[in-house]
């Protein structure tokens, strides 16, 4: 990662090192700052959306994505294992398409990155946190592979609208009929103790 994502950086600092200069010593308004952040993170989720479900292409999984694919029940830190070229295609290039194109201010920038990279390892923690895209979600696309390959915040739609995440509501229904089952079974035996 360091290999890739260092250089990168670098490179794109010096690509828009007057335009920073220049306003470096003003934070964006609300309103710019409203209007990237909404169209980087639509061009970021359509872009992951397609790529990672390319990276499922049988004569690319194998080589590339497989690796991300070895942690089946996922934890935080499983979201950053990737190959390079997958951690440059897939993770890297959807998040500086829309910064890229909108001229974001490096505030604006480092918000989408906290708003992109926080979800991520939320989404691979196997837990639910409020206010965060379901963990759930993710854990059925480690488990099926070929579901649920949408991000965080736009993608769920491109999973319907392409049927990648026809079982998942069924699995979520049994999945918490099942966790509030654990839950009650956890209590009568506290009582017993």
């Amino acid at each position: 990662h360091i290999l890739i994502t260092v250089p990168l950086l670098y490179l794109s600092n010096l690509i828009t090192e007057e335009e920073k200069l220049a306003r470096i010593n003003t934070l964006p308004g609300p309103l710019e700052m409203a209007r990237d952040v909404v169209f980087s993170i639509f061009i970021q989720e359509f872009l992951f959306y397609y790529i990672h479900r390319g990276l499922h292409h049988k004569n690319i999984y194998k080589y590339v994505h497989k690796r991300h694919h070895e942690f089946t029940a996922p934890v935080g830190l499983a979201s950053l294992y990737a190959h390079p070229v997958e951690h440059f295609i897939a993770n890297l290039w959807p998040f500086t398409v829309g910064p890229h194109i909108m001229h974001s201010h490096i505030f604006t920038i480092w918000t989408l990155m906290t708003m992109r990279i926080v979800p991520t390892i939320s989404g691979h923690s196997g837990y639910e946190i409020p206010f965060f895209p379901t963990a759930l979600y993710h854990d059925y696309h480690h488990l099926k592979f070929v579901k649920n390959f949408g991000g965080h915040y736009f993608t769920l739609s491109l999973d319907r609208f392409h049927g990648t995440n026809t079982d998942f509501e069924e699995y979520e229904k049994l999945f918490k009929v099942r966790q509030r089952q654990q839950v009650l079974a956890d209590l009568k035996l506290e009582k017993f103790q």
